[in-house]
């Protein structure tokens, strides 16, 4: 936004991207393609699956965030 604000719209022949904007658009295009053609999101495969509770641990761990992945009950 600060890059934006300031009329930059490319860095070094890289476009910059407004991340809000283009966020927004493909939520309309998803609206617009369910509306128009029926079509969903995919909830199964592998993008959906739950990873490994054991992998979970390990990255909480890494990244020293540990404490997120307790749970009080």
């Amino acid at each position: 936004m600060l890059l934006a604000r300031h009329g930059v719209t490319e860095v070094g022949g890289v476009p910059v991207v407004d991340a809000l904007a283009a966020t927004v658009k493909m939520a309309e295009a998803m609206v617009d393609l369910r509306r128009s053609a029926g079509l969903r999101p995919c909830r199964s495969g592998y993008f959906n699956a739950r990873p490994p509770r054991q992998r979970m641990r390990e990255l909480l761990r890494f990244y020293g965030i540990a404490a997120l992945g307790r749970h009080e009950g």
